[in-house]
């Protein structure tokens, strides 16, 4: 039996009005997790220690196959609005502006080193992975290049080539609290529990006030109750509390 005009209508208007919620609940979650990241990566700064000016190497140095000065745009003023529109959560104009600095000084050390961190924090751990592996190509000597390469090859469960990147930051910077800390973490997430004291010891030698403020980090939960480490934090409040009364 055929349906009039009338009673096709009636049929589909509860589907019609079924579509148009399914379509706006769409749109409010789409809104949600674009809140949700930008709200995310608000803060957002480069992984670990972030040193822009190299001994020997200066920041803007020109290569002598590169473009003519006269014939570059101002790559310093580019860098600075590059980072305005960080700060004020423009990602998305932060990364084109750090993307055309890569095309006239394809090794420029801040572009690598927050276009790397900004597809850290949107979660593209391989898109980072490119990034980083070029700023540890271009720039061999920078420690925390190596360290934030390790941080997304972990994070996309790579341990033994994030553990060698590690162990090559350390290499080229053995006093550096940030490098020995992480190691600390890294054995302690793998459950190399002598390894992970010996490098928080080393950490807190380094800078006791700042590895102190670390314990928490639940990649230590594996060494935390382990009676090395209690010792070894026991001493490390006590150099914390003689630098308090100094």
């Amino acid at each position: 039996m055929s349906l009039s005009p009338e009673q096709k209508r009636h049929t589909l208007l509860p589907l019609i009005g079924f579509l148009g919620i399914v379509m706006l609940a769409t749109v409010i979650i789409q809104t949600v997790r674009t809140v949700r990241r930008t709200e995310a990566m608000k803060n957002t700064r480069p992984l670990l220690e972030y040193r822009p000016n190299l001994p020997g190497k200066p920041l803007f140095e020109e290569e002598p196959m590169q473009t003519e000065k006269k014939d570059q745009p101002d790559i310093n003023g580019l860098i600075q609005t590059a980072l305005a529109k960080w700060r004020s959560s423009d990602f998305k104009s932060s990364e084109d502006y750090l993307r055309t600095v890569l095309v006239f000084q394809p090794d420029n050390l801040t572009a690598l080193s927050y276009l790397g961190t900004l597809y850290h924090n949107s979660g593209d751990f391989k898109a980072a992975e490119f990034f980083f592996r070029k700023q540890t190509a271009a720039f061999p000597t920078y420690s925390a290049g190596y360290l934030n390469l390790s941080t997304v090859l972990l994070k996309q469960n790579r341990f033994p080539e994030a553990l060698n990147e590690a162990e090559r930051a350390y290499q080229l910077d053995p006093k550096s609290y940030n490098t020995s800390l992480y190691l600390a973490k890294l054995y302690a997430y793998n459950n190399e529990k002598d390894l992970a004291v010996s490098y928080f010891q080393r950490a807190g030698t380094a800078d006791p006030r700042r590895t102190l403020e670390s314990i928490w980090d639940p990649m230590l939960d594996s060494v935390r109750h382990e009676p090395e480490f209690r010792a070894a934090l026991t001493t490390l409040r006590k150099k914390v509390a003689e630098q308090t009364h100094e």
